[in-house]
């Protein structure tokens, strides 16, 4: 079930641009100097994912993945998957690059409408990273046909809830299940005047 309210279309004005390539590369620095980029995810990747899930908190992880598998090969599995996208987000300090958010969707079975996943660092929080990484989902999203972006987020998972508000995404509790909130926004690629 959608909810069909204006005011929470998920819309940007970077859904003007074309869908993100592997070689495209949103690169930013935050007031302390920390250079990031968000990219598309490469199969290379793996050690730096590794090194991401080995510095979430158990919290964390149980917000991200409710419980179920949080592997690498999970992670990395969406590379060779039809319909599945994902990203990353890297900081570079000191001239080490680390993982410090990933953010993926897969498309439904509908074909218009397609789940998503992210997850920050906890350490790397209130940064932007998480609304940056859901403009990137969207964009793509928008720009290969999706009508819909939708997920289930767990109720007492303030920070991804917050998150959701500031995306403007439509929040319902489960009427079944009170641990769970789903999450869900419509898509229009914004046009200009």
């Amino acid at each position: 079930m959608h909810c069909h309210s204006w005011d929470a279309m998920f819309t940007f004005q970077t859904l003007q641009t074309p869908p993100p390539r592997l070689e495209d590369r949103d690169h930013w620095r935050l007031r302390d100097g920390t250079q990031l980029t968000l990219r598309p995810m490469q199969a290379q990747d793996g050690p730096l994912l590794d090194d991401m899930l080995e510095r979430l908190s158990p919290g964390a992880r149980r917000n991200r993945f409710h419980g179920g598998v949080n592997s690498r090969p999970a992670l990395l599995g969406c590379l060779q998957a039809p319909g599945q996208i994902a990203f990353i987000v890297t900081a570079e300090r000191q001239q080490q690059l680390q993982v410090v958010a990933e953010a993926r969707y897969a498309v439904d079975s509908q074909g218009d409408c397609a789940e998503f996943a992210v997850v920050v660092d906890e350490r790397w929080q209130r940064r932007g990273l998480g609304e940056r990484a859901m403009r990137a989902l969207a964009n793509t999203a928008a720009h290969t046909g999706l009508r819909w972006l939708h997920g289930e987020v767990l109720a007492d998972n303030r920070a991804m809830l917050a998150l959701m508000r500031r995306c403007r995404f439509c929040c319902t509790p489960d009427a079944e299940d009170p641990r769970l909130v789903h999450a869900e926004s419509a898509l229009h690629i914004a046009r200009r005047a």
